[in-house]
């Protein structure tokens, strides 16, 4: 349920930020590439080799945690944006991303994501510490809900008092499996 829950969000921000270009990093510091589309990225940045791509501008996101218990599922997801820019206030590309990103995803608090997945609207980001100059880079942090309904047997007894559950438990076991 949490990669599905990442596949959909990326999917979702795909869609929402496809009309973003920015500016890309050139041959060198001393030159800027051509603005390109936002790419939209699962989990972790890829390792650097000789010829690949720069990542940036870019949106990452990353599952962190999970907590379920028998009535919920509650997953923190990150979405970690990345922006070039030579000057000292390039991060200002990054918090224009963010807000998008926000202002694509405020809506799931009322009507899930792919009918199963709610924003709780407690939202957190800030600037990663140590930018890598000239990439500037911040993290937002959702929490995320998923209610699943219990699968509870008729005439299933109080199960508060533990010998009620394990007796009713032992008979269901010798009625289906003998």
């Amino acid at each position: 349920m949490t990669l599905d829950l990442c596949d959909a969000l990326r999917e979702h921000l795909e869609t929402s930020l496809k009309n973003i270009k920015l500016q890309t990093r050139g041959a060198d510091l001393e030159t800027d590439g051509p603005a390109r589309n936002l790419k939209i990225i699962d989990g972790y940045l890829p390792t650097k080799e000789e010829d690949s791509d720069d990542p940036y501008p870019f949106v990452l996101v990353r599952a962190n945690s999970s907590q379920i218990t028998a009535s919920r599922s509650q997953t923190e997801v990150s979405i970690v944006v990345g922006t070039y820019g030579k000057d000292s206030v390039g991060y200002r590309d990054a918090v224009n991303v963010l807000d998008a990103v926000v202002n694509s995803i405020i809506g799931f608090a009322q009507l899930p994501l792919k009918q199963k997945f709610h924003l709780v609207p407690e939202l957190d980001w800030q600037i990663i510490k140590d930018q890598p100059w000239p990439y500037w880079q911040l993290e937002l942090k959702t929490l995320w809900g998923s209610d699943f309904p219990m699968c509870v047997p008729a005439g299933l007894p109080n199960i508060t008092s533990g010998s009620a559950f394990s007796s009713y438990g032992n008979s269901l076991q010798r009625a289906l499996y003998g």
